[in-house]
C-alpha cells in the first residue's frame, strides 16, 4: 500500500522541488496548484499526508486546514497529517498537530517528518 501525498503550492517549480526531494521513497505523489485545487482533490480521493504552502492565490494554507480541520468540508481523510510550509513565522492560528516548516526547507528534516508520519499512520 502506497503512502498518498498532497503538495499544494502557486508556484510549479516548488512543487517540482518537493516532488524531488520526495522521490525514490515509495510515495505516490499529486500536485495541487492552490488551496481551491487541493479541496477538490482532497474530496475525489484519499491522501495520507497534506504538504501546503501559505502564501497562495484564491485559497490560503492556512485557509485550507481551517476547511478541513473543521469539517467544513467532506473530504475522503479527515484525519489526514498536515505539513505547512511558509518563508514567514508559524502562524499563531495554526493548530497545534499541524507541522511547520520553514521556507526554505531542510531537506533531510522534511524527509525525517514525512517518514515519521508515515511510520506513524502504519501503526494506527
Amino acid at each position: 500500500m502506497s503512502f498518498k501525498i498532497l503538495l499544494v503550492d502557486d508556484e510549479k517549480f516548488v512543487r517540482t522541488a518537493l516532488k524531488r526531494v520526495l522521490r525514490n521513497k515509495d510515495y505516490e505523489i499529486v500536485e495541487a496548484d492552490d488551496g481551491l485545487d487541493a479541496l477538490q482533490k482532497l474530496e475525489q480521493d484519499f491522501f495520507d499526508l497534506l504538504i501546503t504552502d501559505n502564501d497562495m492565490p484564491n485559497k490560503t494554507g492556512i485557509e485550507l486546514i481551517s476547511e478541513i480541520t473543521s469539517g467544513q468540508k467532506k473530504i475522503k481523510n479527515p484525519e489526514m497529517n498536515i505539513i505547512l510550509l511558509s518563508g514567514r513565522a508559524r502562524p499563531a492560528n495554526l493548530p497545534l498537530d499541524v507541522e511547520f516548516m520553514p521556507k526554505p526547507w531542510d531537506s533531510e528534516i522534511l524527509i525525517t517528518k514525512v517518514r515519521q508520519i508515515q511510520t506513524k499512520a502504519v501503526l494506527g
